[in-house]
């Protein structure tokens, strides 16, 4: 599972971003927390939403619009390919312990 972190959600920003798109937030009363302007590649994010909610419609639109995949660097294609259904598995530390409460 992936850690819902400031970083992660600049890492899908990078990758729409490559893709052709500005993301920016904005205010708004969007219903799905988002907003896309097609003819000018613009994606407005509400805001208000919690980093959770950042996150899941940025991933919704990556998986979602077509992104211009030649201009992607490795790492966001790496990200992009995980992020698709089907995609590689992510690693998974069996070394780590976790306590059971």
């Amino acid at each position: 599972m992936v850690k819902m972190t400031r970083a992660y959600l600049s890492r899908l920003e990078d990758l729409l971003t490559e893709g052709g798109y500005v993301v920016r937030y904005e205010r708004g009363n969007f219903k799905s927390g988002y907003c896309v302007l097609k003819d000018s590649r613009i994606i407005l994010i509400n805001n208000f939403l919690p980093l959770e909610g950042r996150i899941t419609c940025v991933t919704e639109l990556a998986l979602h619009l077509p992104l211009e995949t030649e201009l992607l660097t490795d790492r966001s294609r790496k990200l992009l390919a995980q992020l698709k259904p089907g995609g590689p598995i992510p690693e998974i530390d069996f070394n780590a312990t976790e306590t059971q409460p």
